[in-house]
């Protein structure tokens, strides 16, 4: 996208996009009030109904980019039939996910050891476990993990271990899921790859936190602390909207991964 960018939201999100339009560059425009019509991104709130409201909005505004901000469990067979908004080009999606959107993980992803064998991930949330257990399915897919399968599930009021089989890049290895429900620390998850000679660790922090990601290796030579981005995933998703809007494949693969949350039956 060139030129003056505009940006829109629905009256749930007006607070969120005045904070948020501060730290955007200034090719960016944001107009709380105004009209879906009369604005080039529209953000809309992901935690209800937001695919049927995703479709509604890309069927009035043709070309437009509609921006899902922090996409929940939603029902599973209304976010895949957005694909077909896509397949259309009538208009683009697009997720702003704090976790998995975060910009650390690339830089992460490129020194996890290829060896790695198992990981674990961890999450602290003031919110229910589904959507903890969801944001980490995310994080794992956007960490390169594929046909990622359940093993064995242990749940507690306050808690939850996941056990899971997974691929990445064709090699099988283990995942275990661990939620704790916590009022005292901010939301966060951290996530471990452990190598047979390496060790990798991951904290993504809550947007509320205004923390960036640490990443810390440890290998034969070692310990290492990966340099720090302090931006945002929403940040950085709005100013790459030109390369970050969703395909049929992510799309389904997010329908995937909430309906596998869903069958678990979590608190």
């Amino acid at each position: 996208m060139t030129g003056s960018i505009t940006i829109g939201c629905e009256a749930a999100l007006t607070g969120y996009l005045k904070a948020l339009a501060a730290t955007l560059p200034k090719s960016f425009r944001a107009i709380a009030e105004a009209r879906m019509d009369k604005v080039d991104v529209w953000l809309i709130d992901g935690s209800g109904a937001w695919a049927n409201a995703a479709m509604g909005c890309a069927g009035r505004g043709s070309g437009k980019i509609v921006v899902v901000v922090d996409p929940g469990m939603d029902d599973p067979d209304s976010i895949r039939q957005l694909t077909a908004v896509i397949e259309k080009g009538s208009s683009r999606i697009a997720m702003i996910e704090t976790f998995p959107g975060n910009p650390a993980l690339p830089g992460f992803l490129r020194n996890l050891a290829d060896s790695v064998s198992y990981m674990h991930f961890q999450a602290w949330t003031t919110g229910n476990q589904g959507n903890a257990v969801l944001s980490q399915l995310r994080l794992a897919r956007a960490l390169g993990l594929e046909d990622i399968s359940l093993r064995d599930i242990c749940a507690l009021p306050d808690s939850c271990l996941l056990s899971f089989q997974a691929l990445r890049s064709g090699c099988r290895l283990s995942l275990r899921f661990l939620v704790t429900a916590s009022s005292a620390l901010p939301a966060r998850h951290v996530i471990r790859g452990y190598a047979a000679d390496a060790l990798a660790i991951l904290t993504v922090y809550d947007r509320n936190t205004a923390r960036p990601a640490e990443a810390l290796l440890t290998d034969a030579s070692g310990q290492h602390l990966l340099p720090a981005i302090y931006e945002t995933a929403h940040r950085f998703m709005l100013r790459n909207l030109g390369n970050q809007t969703a395909s049929l494949t992510e799309l389904t693969a997010f329908a995937d991964d909430v309906e596998l949350t869903r069958s678990l039956g979590l608190n």
